[in-house]
């Protein structure tokens, strides 16, 4: 399960949009783990409950503590889900995962929450997590098209440290009518998912470990998969870091996954502020240190000359 080579660009340039306009609030964000460190409150599906996590997402965000925001469940019925009611026999297909709508109203904010998804601690932490993004993309003033919100909510909500929730939530198995069945409760696909959090990682400095730790085998399968493909573009995880606009128009190289060795030797030495590379440094060695190389030199001329 992999993304292409459109889905990398797209999804870079969208983060790199998002780092040129809101980079400084966003700074460098925490891996948020699905922890009692990160969530030390016992989890309550209730209207205190809900608020309290919700408050606490936000709490990992630029977003106001005061912001006027509160939490809501749709009803099952105008909520157009089908079967048996346990989000893996849905009638619409993936859409009818994608929950946690915002509604703007004249004074804040309502998150609009699917039952399926409040019963489920990872659906409602990741529906959460993305409502929050979207809080974030309105709070900011930025222009977006309907279609466009949830995934670039998500896009944000990952930004924000939130894409092992996000990840997680991409793939899921739940047992449906017919048996078990995979359950999407994202916009994102897990491959994108995958490949976004492998781009913010590096670009943020995250333990690897601290991510895969949490992850099924599907999931642990497309990071690793998702995590060699970044490290064989280090140029774009680099620009991301240090000039992300100019990665916004979309227009830049992406290498195809190297080997080990090539990810190795693809990794260029830093450069001054004129662009040259410094001059290597000497290491002064003992007496005995290069007697010892002196002859590792020697037996291997001897082994090629054979």
């Amino acid at each position: 399960m992999t993304s292409d080579e459109d889905s990398f660009r797209w999804l870079a340039a969208r983060v790199a949009k998002l780092y040129s306009a809101h980079g400084e609030a966003i700074g460098t964000p925490l891996l948020i783990e699905p922890t009692s460190t990160y969530f030390p409150d016992a989890l309550e599906a209730s209207g205190n409950g809900l608020d309290a996590l919700l408050r606490r997402i936000m709490s990992y965000t630029p977003l106001s503590g005061s912001l006027n925001v509160r939490v809501g469940v749709v009803d099952t019925e105008e909520s157009g889900g089908g079967g048996c009611g346990t989000g893996a026999c849905g009638t619409k297909g993936d859409t009818e995962s994608i929950r946690g709508g915002v509604i703007e109203e004249a004074n804040g904010y309502t998150i609009a929450l699917h039952p399926g998804d409040v019963s489920d601690p990872v659906l409602l932490t990741a529906s959460l997590a993305r409502s929050v993004g979207t809080l974030v993309l309105l709070e900011g003033d930025m222009a977006l098209t309907p279609e466009e919100v949830a995934p670039l909510s998500e896009i944000t909500a990952s930004a924000l440290g939130f894409g092992v929730l996000l990840t997680s939530a991409s793939c899921m198995y739940k047992k449906g009518c017919g048996g078990m069945r995979m359950h999407r409760g994202t916009a994102l696909s897990l491959a994108d998912h995958a490949l976004l959090l492998a781009m913010l990682a590096r670009v943020h400095g995250h333990k690897i470990g601290s991510i895969t730790k949490h992850f099924e085998v599907t999931q642990k399968e497309a990071f690793d998969a998702a995590l060699a493909w970044v490290d064989s573009n280090p140029d774009l995880v680099t620009k991301l870091r240090t000039l992300p606009s100019a990665l916004e128009d979309g227009v830049f190289p992406i290498a195809p996954t190297k080997g080990w060795f090539g990810r190795l030797f693809s990794k260029r030495p830093p450069t001054d502020d004129f662009g040259t590379a410094p001059a290597p440094r000497r290491v002064q060695r003992t007496l005995e240190e290069q007697q010892k190389i002196d002859e590792m030199r020697r037996l291997v001329d001897e082994a090629l000359e054979s």
